[in-house]
């Protein structure tokens, strides 16, 4: 894509300053014979180019940045007036599971964001932040420090992206246990916090004064989602038996009171109180909401409806006017699906967002959020999500399938096709499947190797084409060159096993050894990317993974070459039958879907 050049010299110097750091992320150069770029404070956002002199009308500072955008798809003489459709775009990112993106990935992140029209970003962090008075929370885990969290709210407000705290304050501490001594008396059970322990309010006191001093915003999300065994564990020993709602009704009173002192306007995932109402904890039934629950919300508490699961804007409509009928601001969560797997499913992303958003803008919702989890590991890059993050953004300013493209090309060099083709993904259960056991191998059959043969070339192009962001590409090359080889492994082990045959035997050992060698490939490359955008915290589990699939197949393909030479009779997980796999499958693919590491690799226990 050509560079679009502009000159600066008409600007303040600190926005020059912001969109001369553009020209690391986009086709832009910056010179005194591009075109004159001015810039005006108005009550509309609108670009226009005449000749060699543009002007962008902004009502707030991120639009300066997305009218850069609009010079960078638009040729020649031009005119615009965009209407976003939010009030409200975020991305939230989880640096929480073992990746926590290090402060340049951030600021990268920022400055992409701001383009594409957003204009606020939450960090996931559970304990992964310093916490003054709490050594060890987030101890070993990569977590920010103050200093690091103020000077990317500082970068974050440069572009005009509001940098929102995003914590929890109920569950998904269970990281916390690892340090008994110091956490025992604030944990109920699993990864649940003591409502009204001295040492949960003690420790919620420590985590909203830090973070008071690290954000500017005053917006934060307080988490407080799938608290499951709330109340079930210490609570009830010393406590007796409550309902859930008035467990929850407890928690809340002292956090809203925290916030009320530190003067933060929060917000929270809603899915606990509408479990409240299910006898089977489903956050999606439809029972009539009773005044239990109209009064368990402080009215100071926005909501924020997640929903991940759906094409069907009608089922999105129902749980938004449950959810409005509260009186409560309503935010809703979107997913661009980067857990459980390398990288992200953006054509899934895609399509169950536009549907979301257009029942949110159907129902007046002025917030939106696109979330990028990385439950089970973290190991998708925040950017192989690029597309679902741009199309978000082409969305909330009514741009065109083709405004669309475009800037997808601006940002990476590859059209929507082309990206997707790369970034599918959503089988890493059988990067770990086991060739013995093969507790997954009844999911697949022969002929699977194909999709990533034609993936492979694919990413050539891909490769070759793309601007930016060629490492994730690459690496995810290599990743399909092991699947091509290792999906089927399983089968072809099994099938060669039973006939016996020592001249098979020993091309399925040649076909272990090609397994292994492109895997220690692939790890490589992996470990250099997660290095260039994560800290190197919980990469030791990556290393403890895949190192484990090494191992694991280095010992298969010793025990072969054991059999095809007669020293053991037999390999005994192969002489087992293997049975259907029933349990979480995807009713479109007929595939296990959200499978985690500890399933795919084995059925006994981690």
């Amino acid at each position: 894509m050509k560079k679009t050049e502009i000159c600066l010299r008409k600007l303040p110097r600190d926005v020059a300053d912001n969109i001369e750091e553009l020209e690391k992320d986009l086709p832009l150069k910056i010179c005194d014979g591009g075109v004159l770029l001015e810039i005006e404070k108005n009550d509309r956002f609108a670009v226009e180019r005449t000749g060699n002199t543009a002007k962008i009308y902004y009502t707030k500072d991120c639009e300066i940045y997305a009218g850069v955008k609009y010079l960078l798809i638009n040729d020649g003489n031009f005119a615009l007036k965009k209407q976003p459709a939010l009030s409200g775009l975020s991305a939230m990112v989880d640096c929480s599971r073992n990746a926590v993106k290090n402060t340049e990935t951030v600021k990268k992140l920022v400055r992409l964001l701001a383009v594409f029209g957003y204009n606020g970003l939450m960090l996931y962090t559970e304990d992964t932040f310093e916490v003054d008075g709490e050594p060890y929370f987030g101890y070993l885990r990569g977590r920010y420090t103050k200093a690091e969290l103020k000077e990317i709210d500082a970068y974050a407000l440069r572009y005009g992206i509001e940098l929102i705290p995003c914590i929890q304050t109920l569950a998904h501490l269970g990281t916390i246990r690892y340090w008994t001594k110091e956490y025992e008396q604030a944990i109920d059970s699993d990864d649940v916090l003591l409502v009204g322990g001295q040492r949960t309010n003690m420790l919620l006191e420590h985590i909203f004064k830090t973070i008071n001093e690290c954000f500017t915003s005053k917006k934060i999300n307080i988490g407080m989602d799938e608290a499951w065994g709330l109340g079930r564990g210490k609570y009830l020993s010393r406590t007796g038996y409550e309902p859930l709602l008035t467990i929850l009704k407890k928690h809340f009173a002292n956090v809203i009171r925290i916030t009320n002192k530190y003067g933060f306007e929060p917000y929270m995932w809603s899915d606990m109180l509408f479990r409240s109402l299910s006898k089977t904890m489903d956050y999606y039934n439809l029972e009539p909401i009773g005044q239990e629950i109209y009064d368990a919300v402080p009215e100071n508490v926005g909501l924020i409806y997640w929903d991940y699961e759906s094409e069907d804007i009608e089922h999105y409509k129902r749980h938004l006017d449950r959810h409005l009928s509260l009186n409560r601001k309503i935010v809703f969560g979107g997913s661009a699906y980067t857990s459980y797997r390398f990288s992200a499913d953006n054509e899934l992303g895609i399509r169950r967002m536009s549907v979301s958003f257009r029942a949110c803008v159907e129902k007046g919702i002025k917030d939106y959020i696109v979330t990028l989890w990385g439950d089970d590991g973290g190991e998708a890059s925040v950017f192989s999500a690029l597309s679902s993050l741009v199309k978000a953004g082409c969305m909330n300013y009514g741009d065109s399938e083709e405004e669309f493209e475009k800037t997808l090309k601006a940002a990476c060099g590859l059209s929507r096709r082309e990206f997707s083709a790369v970034f599918f993904e959503k089988d890493k259960y059988l990067f770990y499947n086991d060739c013995f056991t093969g507790v997954y191998d009844t999911s697949i059959d022969f002929g699977e190797s194909e999709k990533y043969k034609k993936c492979i070339k694919e990413i050539d192009a891909a490769v070759k084409n793309a601007t930016h962001f060629k490492n994730i590409f690459v690496a995810k090359k290599l990743y399909y060159e092991v699947m091509a080889v290792k999906c089927e492994l399983g089968l072809h082990t099994r099938r060669i096993y039973e006939t016996r045959n020592r001249k098979q035997l020993k091309k399925l050992i040649r076909l272990y050894t090609q397994t292994i060698k492109k895997t220690k490939v692939f790890y490589e490359r992996f470990k250099k990317n997660w290095m260039l955008e994560n800290k190197p915290y919980g990469f030791e589990i990556q290393s403890v993974r895949i190192g484990g699939l090494l191992l694991r197949l280095r010992d298969c393909r010793e025990r072969l070459k054991d059999f095809s030479k007669g020293k053991i009779k037999q390999i005994e997980e192969l002489e087992t039958k293997l049975l259907d796999y029933g349990c979480n499958i995807d009713a479109t693919h007929k595939k296990p879907v959200n499978v985690v590491y500890k399933k795919a690799v084995s059925v006994n226990p981690l």
